[in-house]
């Protein structure tokens, strides 16, 4: 099952617990680049959106089971 929320805006900014940061263009960037992610078990790790928006992602395999916004 796949929870994927058309409001989430690209690109993606994922701010890694070492204080690096990585920009994702598009889906597929986020399936090849980080191929299994879970940002409900990452809790040093912060994703956000275009827009601001804090995003909840999960990445299984290359798959990607869910991206949605969280709210504020």
């Amino acid at each position: 099952m796949s929870l994927d929320d058309s409001k989430v805006v690209f690109p993606l900014l994922l701010a890694w617990e070492d204080g690096s940061q990585q920009l994702f263009a598009n889906r597929a960037a986020l399936e090849c680049d980080l191929e299994d992610f879970d940002s409900e078990k990452e809790l040093s790790c912060k994703m956000v959106d275009a827009e601001g928006y804090e995003v909840s992602i999960k990445i299984s395999m290359t798959w990607l089971e869910r991206l949605q916004r969280l709210r504020l």
